[in-house]
């Protein structure tokens, strides 16, 4: 059964297309990739065209469209215990519920997504969900409690950045290290075989130098 590869590689085009710029065809993508994972009930590889359709009508400005699609998502993810997805779902949900002003109803979904990206460590999930509930808060006329949450988003994601930066560092420290040992050893191999050609050499000399005394 090749569908689910069908499905997923739709999927895929869908999300390079909406990365290009091109939303409706990436639209008309994902609906595709959506009707043949449906097709055979793959619900979690389904899940990912309808989160990606819900995406696409949330960044159209269309909060209202993009709703039932977020919904069904987080439905199969909570089904499948997929916890990344259905973090990232509930933030969705959040963040359409604020663009239709329901801010009590949003705040609920962020506060969901965090319990879940919190326990799993889901980090840029978490300073994401800091940064939508800081804009909630600023739509809302709520600016303290805004900046209160954007200075959690700035200061999380520096420190992940920060992390990121040094751990990087210390891989091409690891790497340096690594290739200056092999340097090393393949400098003591050439010493090694140069010193036995010439210990050969000395003998073989010898050797015959005896010879001809005898």
């Amino acid at each position: 059964n090749n569908k689910p590869w069908m499905g997923a590689i739709k999927n895929g085009i869908g999300v390079i297309l909406s990365k290009q710029g091109k939303g409706e065809e990436s639209l008309a993508t994902y609906q595709e990739a959506l009707r043949i994972l449906s097709e055979d009930s793959l619900e979690l590889t389904a899940a990912f065209p309808l989160a990606n359709i819900g995406d696409y009508y949330l960044n159209a400005k269309k909060p209202a469209e993009a709703l039932p699609y977020f919904e069904q998502a987080l439905e199969v993810y909570q089904q499948e215990q997929y916890f990344k997805g259905e973090a990232v779902t509930l933030e969705n949900l959040g963040i359409a519920h604020a663009g239709l002003g329901n801010f009590e109803i949003a705040f609920q979904y962020f506060d969901q997504g965090l319990a879940i990206a919190k326990k799993h460590q889901f980090n840029q999930v978490i300073y994401e969900t800091y940064e939508d509930i800081a804009n909630a808060f600023k739509a809302g006329n709520e600016p303290e409690k805004a900046l209160e949450y954007y200075q959690k988003f700035y200061t999380l994601k520096d420190s992940i950045v920060n992390a990121e930066k040094n751990t990087q560092i210390a891989n091409l420290w690891i790497h340096y290290e690594i290739e200056k040992k092999e340097i090393e050893l393949e400098r003591n191999k050439q010493e090694m075989a140069q010193k036995e050609k010439i210990s050969t050499l000395t003998n073989i000399f010898l050797g015959g130098g005896f010879v001809f005394l005898i």
